[in-house]
């Protein structure tokens, strides 16, 4: 059901709403001749829905269309849009260079709690922080920065490591995944011998 959307890029982006029978509810195109991805998806109790990935120029996700810094790689983003398919609100993750967000989901309040990766400072946290291997960002209901946590140093490149996942249940937050540099979540420094897997379980900061 819905429209019939045609692709404009190498990647689009697509999402879709259907109810508990599996029937149309409402779907959304966001397409340049560039690149857009969009792998993560979430709901909080009331409908509104999440979704966040990369683009690579310019992003036009129904309010004040996303510009990309002319020297960025990609560029991450999430965007919220309620039970009816209205914009809600749209988040860029600012950077010159890269920035990803690479997971994402809703704790019980409706707050967005994203992982993400910047190879700059994020200057709108309060206070800012330093270029870190992972970044922890609760989106309030406005889609502004509500906390901002960042663990681990930069690495020399760009990526090139697994990201983490996040889960949120009651007032914790579960995070999963691996490093390469020693990284602290607040109970002592964790040294990989090369590339290894941490678990980690943490409260959350509102």
């Amino acid at each position: 059901g819905g429209d019939f959307f045609s692709a404009a890029g190498s990647d689009d982006i697509v999402v879709a709403v259907l109810d508990a029978a599996g029937g149309h509810v409402w779907s959304r195109h966001f397409a340049t001749p560039l690149t857009e991805l969009a792998p993560e998806i979430a709901f909080d109790a009331t409908g509104n829905v999440f979704f966040a990935g990369t683009f690579a120029r310019r992003l036009d996700l129904g309010g004040e269309p996303l510009l990309a810094a002319p020297t960025a790689i990609e560029t991450g983003f999430v965007a919220s849009y309620d039970i009816a398919g209205a914009h809600r609100w749209s988040y860029m993750l600012s950077d010159s260079l890269r920035s990803g967000v690479w997971s994402l989901a809703v704790d019980e309040p409706g707050n967005c709690l994203v992982t993400a990766q910047k190879w700059e400072r994020l200057d709108l946290a309060t206070p800012a922080i330093p270029p870190s291997r992972y970044l922890l960002l609760a989106l309030d209901s406005n889609g502004q920065i509500g906390s901002a946590a960042g663990f681990g140093d930069r690495p020399p490149q760009p990526f090139g490591i697994s990201p983490v996942l996040v889960a949120a249940a009651a007032d914790v937050i579960f995070l999963a995944g691996s490093t390469d540099v020693p990284i602290d979540f607040g109970n002592g420094v964790l040294v990989p011998d090369m590339l290894d897997v941490f678990l980690a379980k943490l409260a959350i900061r509102r």
